[in-house]
């Protein structure tokens, strides 16, 4: 059976999927070095004041509260920047007016940077929990962020989370996540899902607006992954409407091969 679309429309697919991956890639490196950079300086903060572990709060003294929320509000602006530079990466002036708006749309009445400020804050309710922990398993602001970038993901089932649920840590207890519940429970899921997804769109939204300019009336979508996944497979096929093309889910990886019917 010849498939709907020349090799040429299919290596321009091929080559944009790339391009977008190694560019969300990117995004997940500037998230991890941007949460650890923070991290450190929460904790080194932390050691600044003499606060009884299992009774931490950043809020107990108004300095200490002070300059973890400007910590926290730099990392927030970090993350809006870089996942902008990224989107916008070798982009024309004009293709800018494309992509932009995404940032300010609103998914379930939030936009992309009321989303990140409520992971950020998110991140800091975890880093309470976490330096209070730290200052009880005596591990040195170094050694505990050296060892939270490795456990960002998973932060939820890290020895910091267990020691601060059996000694009970008053910051374990006032955390509004269920322990070890989710995959997408930590800050970190949340802020590296919606910054690779984002990325995502804008590309592809990009592509869209390029290939539409270069004739293409139709697309053909196909699977770029082997997961099984029912929405992705619902949607093999041609497609003439640019709103039905992927990405379908965060991480969905489907390709849209564009078509010249005429």
């Amino acid at each position: 059976m010849n498939e709907p679309y020349t090799n040429e429309e299919l290596n321009r697919a091929l080559d944009f999927i790339n391009e977008r991956l190694v560019l969300q890639r990117a995004s997940t490196s500037n998230l991890n070095n941007a949460l650890y950079k923070a991290a450190l300086a929460i904790l080194l903060l932390s050691r600044k004041y003499k606060i009884n572990p299992k009774y931490f709060k950043f809020s107990l003294y108004k300095n200490f509260k002070k300059e973890v929320d400007k910590i926290i509000a730099n990392l927030a602006k970090q993350i809006v920047d870089d996942t902008i530079s990224l989107a916008t990466f070798e982009v024309e002036d004009d293709e800018e007016d494309i992509i932009l708006p995404i940032f300010k749309e609103s998914i379930n009445d939030n936009t992309f940077k009321e989303k990140i400020d409520d992971y950020a804050e998110r991140f800091r309710n975890e880093m309470e929990v976490i330096s209070a922990s730290s200052l009880l398993l005596n591990k040195t602001p170094q050694n505990a962020a050296n060892e939270l970038k490795t456990l960002l993901p998973i932060i939820y089932g890290s020895s910091f989370m267990k020691i601060a649920k059996i000694e009970g840590i008053t910051s374990f207890e006032d955390l509004k996540t269920n322990y070890g519940v989710g995959k997408y429970a930590t800050s970190y899921n949340n802020l590296n899902r919606l910054v690779t997804d984002t990325i995502a769109r804008s590309r592809q939204k990009l592509f869209i607006n390029r290939e539409n300019k270069n004739g293409a009336n139709a697309w053909y979508v196909q699977r770029g992954s082997s997961y099984p996944c029912s929405l992705c497979d619902s949607n093999v096929g041609i497609h003439y409407n640019s709103f039905d093309l992927p990405p379908y889910h965060p991480n969905c990886v489907c390709m849209a091969i564009p078509l010249n019917t005429n």
